[in-house]
């Protein structure tokens, strides 16, 4: 005959088996809820941003950004922000140029991308370690904002990772973004080689929950530091005079006309110039005035010299001090193109900044 237990141990017995049913499902139903409800931040030492670029038609050169930051909040949306001073192409010449020349960092210093991923697909992730997913995603750079589609992995590497990867590289237009004009400033510095007007980009992007991997937010702000840090760093004279001749050919100090007045648009190429001779207190530079040959010589030269002594006496305003800068006018005799066209003309007409000298070690001391 069965063993029977009182009523109330019998209600007991039942309690333990529901809740032995039940808890399973509330320990998943909660660890989904852990998962998704939180926020996720970029690993930028585990994570990876390139470029492809194709000069001469059959020559391809790979680049990466070394700084950019991100988040995936609990709600989907996802930001990624590019430092686009931070490419590195391996050539520091080249780095200098691609900043200044193609992307205008003085202007525009970052590129952001922004999507959502919806919380269903990445709850999906509880069940599953892999998705390919049709991502829709904004990118905003050098004043436009543009749409794209592309096909991405979205993985769970471990319980407090993501990662979202490029099935096959995204192909950016420069013209979408205004780069056009950029890539012609890249061709003419480097002997007017063809580079084709479109890059490659591809990515592998690890965010990690802050509720599973706390450390992930030090690992972030560390790295946010170490990239502020650089930028004001002390740099040596040769990667100095890299930086100046890259200033120099954006040709973006601009005058009002037959005059020795610096316009407001020469702002931001100006505050980069200030920010570059505190890291290179070292020399001294010449800030060189340059014309084109319309006119008499003899005018000519005088509103070099202006140009170019107004330029200086901007950036001792600044907090330079007197004896790093001097300026100097050539006038019409160091045309970098020819005066017969309207082209020509206006890239004669320029400020260009050499490495003149070295300060004394005492001066340039005081200065830092």
């Amino acid at each position: 005959m069965p063993r029977r237990f009182p009523l109330h141990r019998q209600a007991l017995i039942w309690l333990a088996v529901l809740f032995a049913c039940i808890a399973p499902v509330a320990a998943e139903t909660s660890g989904a809820r852990d998962f998704l409800d939180q926020r996720w931040h970029v690993n930028p030492e585990a994570s990876y941003l390139t470029i492809q670029s194709v000069k001469k038609n059959e020559v391809l050169e790979t680049h990466r950004f070394t700084n950019f930051a991100g988040t995936i909040q609990p709600d989907g949306e996802t930001e990624i922000k590019i430092d686009l001073a931070s490419i590195e192409t391996g050539v520091d010449i080249r780095n200098v140029r691609m900043r200044f020349l193609l992307f205008e960092t003085y202007k525009f210093p970052l590129a952001r991308i922004t999507t959502k991923i919806p919380p269903a697909e990445m709850r999906r992730l509880e069940t599953t370690k892999r998705l390919v997913y049709p991502l829709t995603f904004t990118v905003e750079m050098h004043g436009v904002s543009k749409d794209y589609s592309a096909e991405a992995i979205v993985s769970r590497t471990y319980d407090s990772a993501v990662s979202v990867t490029t099935t096959a590289p995204i192909v950016v237009a420069a013209a979408d973004f205004g780069l056009d004009g950029g890539i012609a400033k890249l061709a003419e510095a480097v002997g007017k080689i063809a580079i084709t007007p479109a890059a490659f980009v591809n990515f592998n992007i690890l965010f990690e929950g802050e509720r599973f991997n706390p450390e992930v937010r030090q690992v972030v702000a560390e790295a946010a530091s170490r990239a502020e840090q650089t930028k004001t760093a002390a740099i040596d004279s040769e990667s100095c005079r890299s930086e100046l001749e890259g200033l120099s050919e954006t040709r973006a100090i601009y005058f009002a006309t037959g005059s020795s007045r610096i316009t407001r648009r020469s702002a931001p190429v100006l505050d980069t110039l200030v920010t570059l001779l505190r890291r290179c207190s070292g020399v001294v530079v010449e800030a060189g005035g340059h014309t084109d040959n319309v006119g008499r010589a003899s005018s000519n030269l005088r509103l070099s010299k202006a140009r170019a002594a107004a330029v200086m006496r901007h950036l001792i305003g600044e907090g330079i001090p007197a004896d790093q800068v001097r300026a100097e006018g050539y006038g019409d005799t160091r045309p970098v193109a020819s005066n017969d066209t309207r082209d020509g003309r206006a890239r004669n007409r320029r400020i260009e900044f050499q490495i003149v000298g070295e300060r004394p070690f005492k001066a340039a001391t005081k200065a830092r």
